[in-house]
């Protein structure tokens, strides 16, 4: 079987932009913006059909050249005229051989069909010897002027243009005689019928010859009964409505039966569109009854062409002329006595056209395919119209849409138990429809943003049908339809205000918008790699977040609108449900991309909730069980995706989850113990529940998550922990007070020093238990044996500090020596002790160094002797008496004398001696 060509087609978002806004200009109306809008559609689907033609003819081109005995074979005489060389009987072209001409030379082809006759036709079986050069050569792309010619030369472009000047000067021809009253009325529309007659009986006479002049004159001759029938009808009321009505079926019949018997798709098109244009070009202020039952004939004809050849661009013709003729008389002239009449009209023309698009999947060129602007663009914009029309009803809008849901729930039924398999895809997008709209029934009887909620889910429902199709232009109008949804209902809410009932504003909206979100994420997910144009290859990931936004959106929207004592608690368990049905749903479709999106909603929902529990407290306003809830349904979907994928892990979803469990319970217990006890207790709280935390790490190495990401909690977590704690005990040690009341305050036996030998017992606890493979990076950094040196020189920093510390705080509260600042220097007793404490540990250092080979200790350790000799000088002799000079030197040189000999300088490489021996 022949394949067929698939040409891309950009949805035209230019053109429907700038036609769009030039329409709400001219009109000064923003409803116009959606006329303008189907206008640049139309012109940016045009322009597109036109290129596609140009690639054809260039690829035939360069075909020709290719083979020139092709070629050669594939002229056509210059004796034969354009007509006939376009005739059904005369083949043209080597290279297609089985095309109709005679659609062709009339300029108006069906795309899908040219380019299946086009390609049915296997290749030639000569290697190409196309080249660089070759290409270099070809000619550049048409510009529009050019493009404008080659289309006048196509067909009969005389033809064309007189049939178009001989109706726009029939039109004259009645107004100027009906203003100068020259001949009786009736002769001149008699000679107008007659002539029309004559060009349509010529027309049938050259068919077969002169092909495209003869479809021309047919057409033209139809549009001409079209206006005159209707001049007598509504300028000089010369027929009686049942007799003109009578005369327009016939009209419409021989226009069907024309286009059809000739399989003469121009001859439709001219016809018909000659019909719609008559009432534009007469103008008047007739009945709309006149009007809309004058549409209702065109319409039949064209419901009798669907039944035969079901061709899509006269289909589009009359949606387009039937529904904008109606919305524009809607906004500009409808009464509201005249709703009967008008819901009428409104519900046949509905009702033909969900039967055109029925009669087009059966008849059409390609069978089955359905036209997703007619079958999604219908029910939207009568939606819309009957929204205007029962506004004022109670209760009406919603009532409108189950009875149009529960319509094409019926009809979707009968195709679907057809069994016929053109009708598959009309039925399930009826039923995807008349789905919708039954759901959107049900906010539409609480809520009015009913063009918000309609255009969403018939956006999605475009989306499905363009994967079904693989239409990317219908893909694009539901990507567009969907944006301007989530912007109408913005609108619709700065608009309504503050809502007294039991949704907050905008929540139903707001929950459809995901809903159809979702289900387009979804669809797109599960679409074939080759199904998305390499622009759309980011709608998967991005539709999910659109979905996800409108989501919270209306949680949080609902939340705040409730009031509750709980708000807090309430939003953090609603980002638990979200995070949990995240990873559900990811879990369900092997879709990572929503777990990493359930990763970023819970550091989302944390963020929102570290900013109130600063201001107040994790667990303020039921905080506690909303954290619990946020943090379970995190580590549940962690867990259920680490144990489904063998993706690795990603890290800021272990370690930021685990360090804000130790900053939230470091922050309760502090407010609690400010609120309880204050003065510096509740600084303790941010040294004991990290250490806490780091003994859980150690204590527990064998469980989840911890066991199977060791390093990573060993280096994004623990590590982390342990270096705070290390600062936290210098700055207590040095800036806190230790104030224990309303406990008695005891040197070292104190709230502040018992907290720091209980996080120096945690650190060690933890540091022994460690795994040295996952620390053997410390042999990397630029320091001499740092995986053995480098956290005992950390600890013996911190245990200095917090010694100082201590001494400070045990002689101000048992002999009332200065605390802070300026004050320290100028207590001799302060002084001296740091000068005893301070030998003492060089000493220790010095002599432990010696024993041990550890030549850099013992420099420390001499190090600080010095500053204790310097000090001795500098600070404690100053202002003092004799004794007190000769007490420090005796002190600083007994020292020194017994480090001396106890305490020897090692020798270079004896520690790694002393390693050796041991």
């Amino acid at each position: 079987m022949p394949t067929m060509t698939r040409m891309t087609r950009s949805f035209p978002i230019g053109w429907i932009l700038l036609f769009g806004a030039l329409a709400a200009g001219l009109l000064e109306q923003v409803q116009a913006f959606w006329l303008g809008a189907l206008c640049g559609w139309l012109f940016g689907r045009l322009r597109g059909l036109e290129q596609e033609v140009d690639a054809l003819n260039a690829r035939l081109t360069k075909a020709s050249r290719s083979f020139p005995e092709a070629a050669a074979e594939a002229v056509v005489p210059t004796s034969v005229e354009p007509a006939t060389a376009a005739a059904p009987t005369a083949p043209v072209s080597p290279i297609a051989p089985s095309v109709p001409m005679t659609r062709q030379s009339a300029g108006w082809a069906e795309p899908v069909a040219t380019v299946e006759s086009t390609s049915a036709v296997p290749p030639p079986t000569r290697p190409s010897t196309a080249t660089a050069s070759d290409a270099s050569r070809a000619p550049a792309a048409p510009s529009l002027l050019d493009r404008c010619i080659d289309w006048a030369k196509g067909g009969n472009p005389l033809a064309r243009l007189g049939v178009l000047i001989t109706f726009i000067g029939a039109v004259y021809l009645i107004r100027y005689a009906a203003e100068a009253g020259y001949l009786p009325v009736e002769l001149r529309l008699a000679g107008l019928s007659a002539g029309a007659l004559a060009m349509i009986g010529f027309g049938w006479r050259l068919r077969s010859t002169l092909t495209s002049y003869a479809l021309t004159l047919q057409g033209g001759g139809l549009a001409l009964l079209y206006l005159t029938v209707l001049a007598a009808l509504r300028l000089y009321q010369l027929l009686p409505p049942t007799f003109a009505f009578a005369l327009l079926v016939i009209v419409a019949g021989a226009s069907a039966g024309l286009a059809v018997t000739q399989n003469a798709l121009p001859l439709a098109v001219i016809g018909f569109a000659g019909g719609f244009a008559a009432p534009l070009l007469l103008g008047g202020d007739g009945s709309h009854l006149a009007l809309f039952g004058y549409y209702t004939v065109l319409n039949l004809g064209v419901f009798t062409v669907a039944a035969f050849r079901g061709w899509a661009l006269l289909n589009l013709l009359g949606f387009v002329f039937t529904f904008v003729i109606t919305s524009l008389w809607r906004a500009t002239a409808y009464r509201p006595e005249w709703f009967a009449s008008f819901e009428c009209f409104l519900l046949l023309f509905f009702g033909m056209y969900v039967l055109v698009t029925v009669l087009s999947a059966r008849s059409g060129p390609r069978r089955g395919a359905v036209s997703g602007t007619l079958i999604f663009g219908l029910p939207a914009i009568v939606l819309s119209l009957q929204a205007s029309l029962v506004i004022d009803f109670a209760h009406g809008l919603a009532i409108s849409s189950a009875g149009f849901g529960l319509f094409y729930l019926l009809v979707a039924a009968g195709l679907l138990r057809s069994g016929r398999e053109h009708w598959q895809t009309t039925g399930t997008a009826f039923v995807a429809i008349g789905v919708v709209l039954l759901t959107l029934a049900v906010p539409l009887y609480w809520d009015d943003q009913a063009t918000a909620a309609t255009w969403a889910l018939e956006g999605a429902g475009a989306i499905w049908l363009g994967l079904r199709q693989r239409s990317a232009w219908t893909r694009g109008f539901g990507v567009v339809i969907q944006l301007l949804a989530g912007i109408s209902l913005l609108i619709a809410i700065d608009r309504a205000g503050v809502a007294n009932g039991a949704f907050a504003t905008g929540v139903p909206g707001a929950l459809l918008l995901a809903a159809a979100g979702l289900f387009s994420a979804i669809a797109l997910h599960r679409a074939a790699p080759d199904a998305l144009t390499p622009r759309e290859r980011l709608l998967p990931q991005l539709t999910p977040v659109w979905a996800l936004g409108w989501w919270l959106f209306a949680g949080l929207s609902q939340i705040e609108h409730l009031r509750s004592p709980w708000a807090t608690g309430l939003a953090l368990a609603f980002g638990a449900l979200t995070v949990a049905l995240l990873a559900a749903l990811a879990h369900r479709r092997v879709w990572p991309w929503l777990q990493r999106l359930g990763h970023a909603t819970a550091l989302l929902f944390a963020i929102g909730g570290m900013v109130i529990a600063l201001d107040h407290r994790p667990s303020y306003e039921g905080g506690a069980v909303g954290w619990l809830l946020l943090l379970a349904a995190h580590y549940w979907g962690l867990w259920r995706s680490e144990r489904d994928a063998a993706t690795p892990p990603d890290p800021a979803a272990h370690v930021l989850p685990a360090l804000l469990k130790v900053w939230l319970g470091s922050l309760e217990l502090a407010w609690h113990l400010r609120d309880q006890l204050g003065g510096d207790w509740q600084m303790l709280a941010h040294g004991l529940a990290p250490a806490f935390a780091l003994a859980l790490i150690a204590a527990f190495p064998r469980s989840w998550p911890v066991h199977h990401h060791a390093r990573l909690y060993a280096h994004g977590v623990a590590a982390p922990i342990a270096a705070w704690l290390l600062l936290w005990i210098v700055h207590g040690s040095l800036y806190a007070n230790g104030n224990a009341a309303p406990l008695p305050t005891w040197p070292l036996l104190n709230p502040l020093d018992l907290s720091v030998l209980a996080v120096a017992a945690a650190l060690v606890f933890w540091w022994r238990r460690r795994d040295p493979v996952d620390w053997q990076w410390l042999a990397r950094l630029p320091m001499p044996h740092a995986e053995l040196a480098l956290a005992p020189t950390l600890a013996a920093i911190a245990a200095f500090a917090w010694a100082n510390g201590a001494l400070v705080r045990g002689l101000h509260y048992a002999a009332g020596t200065p605390l802070k600042g300026l004050a320290l220097l100028d207590s001799a007793l302060l002084q001296a002790s740091f000068s005893v404490f301070w030998s003492g540990v060089g000493f220790g250092a010095m002599w432990w160094a010696a024993r041990r080979g550890l030549r850099a200790v013992w420099l420390v350790g001499a190090a600080l002797m010095v500053v204790v000799a310097i000090k001795l000088f500098a600070v404690d002799t100053a202002g003092t008496g004799t004794l007190a000079r000769i007490t420090a030197f005796l002190f600083v040189g007994v020292i020194l004398l017994v480090a001396g000999y106890f305490a020897p300088l090692p020798e270079r490489g004896s520690a790694a001696a002393s390693e050796r021996s041991d």
